[in-house]
């Protein structure tokens, strides 16, 4: 008569425990008698790259927190690849167990035991002859309660000293700093009271690592994540580049350009200008002897960039100061219109002002428009300055076109 096969072809084993697990789980899970399973659950984040892991375990997190809070004691078990770590916490005092049993691959385990602080407790190569090893957890070196500085940077740091910054792990006050060149075996202790510390009497061109701890009272976070720098060449010259460039243009003539900057004393005596127009591609030069130049018969109407950099008595050149950008006017009578004819103030909310600065130049009347184009008001006077009531106009932009017997020139404003 039919019969059924045997389910698996393996011997009794360990290994059949494999088998009984899966034949003994259903939908939600594992299900163990308690004896087989002493911890009540067991939370193992799997990730096909380490980059995944992280948001696997943001996860897993508020879980593993719940289970806790309700009395349930949690294994985690994080990794990927061969190797793997397992955490408890097993600081209640009481003699724990820590128990290895297989039959199979034990010369090829091996397991290391760590306290709360770190140090190393137990740690086994071959599990070939490993079945129990019995301890205390103890609590005296449990993980600190606050948590470690972040951040931590050192910029530009000098040939004898460096300022290292970084941010608080939480509301403490006082910090432990340490730092040591990266061969030394022995760290230099110092404290701050701030989120920043400076370190003198460094050694030149010499590579250095940094780290911060939390003081919160009676208690120290861990240290933070090792920073290196390196300390500046004490030897090497320098050229430091021009600084706060800026460009006036020359109000009796508008293709004129005033340029002035700063040096630190003593480093150059002779600058190189470099300005094009902005639509070109090609820069034109000249060498000033002294921290200002000016720039004539440019072409007007046109945007224009330009930079300075440093012949350094050293023989050294700087880098280039900061590049500014300017707009020469156009020349003639229209332009000079345009700059005498003026209005205030702007924005304006009841009143506003039309001034001619030349004397020579006569308001005959103006004309308010709004965006569309629509007149709003006609004024015909000589006043200088003309004033216009706009307090009953809507919030916006308008435009005034000016009449004089120079010409017209267009203005706008905004209303509030």
């Amino acid at each position: 008569k039919p019969e059924y096969v045997w389910a698996t072809s393996l011997g009794v084993s360990t290994r059949l425990i494999g088998a009984l697990s899966m034949t003994d789980s259903d939908d939600n899970g594992l299900v163990l008698p308690p004896r087989l399973a002493p911890i009540q659950v067991v939370i193992i984040p799997i990730a096909t790259k380490p980059e995944q892991m992280e948001l696997v375990n943001k996860e897993v997190t508020p879980i593993i927190e719940q289970l806790q809070q309700n009395g349930i004691t949690v294994a985690t078990v994080a990794g990927i690849g061969p190797s793997a770590t397992i955490s408890l916490t097993l600081c209640s005092g009481v003699n724990t167990s820590l128990v290895f049993s297989s039959n199979s691959y034990a010369s090829e385990c091996s397991i290391s035991l760590y306290g709360p602080d770190g140090s190393l407790v137990l740690m086994q190569a071959d599990m070939s002859n490993f079945s129990t090893y019995n301890f205390t957890p103890d609590c005296a070196g449990a993980p600190a309660t606050c948590d470690a500085p972040t951040g931590l940077a050192v910029n530009n740091p000098g040939p004898t000293s460096a300022t290292a910054t970084w941010n608080a792990g939480g509301s403490e006050t006082a910090w432990n700093v340490q730092y040591k060149t990266t061969t030394a075996t022995s760290w230099q202790n110092a404290t701050a009271n701030t989120t920043s510390y400076t370190m003198s009497g460094l050694t030149p061109n010499t590579q250095y690592q940094i780290r911060v701890q939390a003081s919160c009272g009676d208690d120290n976070s861990d240290w933070s994540n090792i920073t290196s720098f390196t300390t500046a060449n004490q030897d090497t010259p320098t050229c430091p580049a021009p600084t706060n460039l800026t460009a006036t243009l020359d109000e009796t003539s508008q293709t004129t350009v005033v340029l002035t900057w700063q040096q630190a004393p003593n480093t150059a005596s002779e600058w190189q200008i470099n300005y094009r127009m902005s639509t070109e591609s090609t820069w034109s030069t000249a060498t000033a002897s002294a921290t200002t130049y000016t720039l004539t018969d440019l072409v007007p109407n046109k945007d224009y960039m330009v930079n300075v950099v440093a012949h350094c008595t050293n023989g050294l050149t700087s880098d280039e100061s900061n590049t500014v950008t300017f707009h020469t006017t156009d020349v003639g009578i229209q332009n000079h219109l345009e700059r005498s004819v003026n209005l205030y103030p702007n924005p304006a909310t009841e009143m506003i002002s039309v001034a001619v600065s030349d004397a020579n130049i006569t308001i005959t009347g103006v004309e308010v428009y709004n965006v569309y184009g629509q007149l709003i008001n006609t004024i015909n006077s000589n006043d200088n300055p003309l004033r216009i009531n706009v307090s009953s106009l809507a919030n916006g932009m308008y435009y005034v076109r000016v009449t004089t017997d120079n010409g017209v020139v267009t203005k706008n404003f905004i209303k509030r």
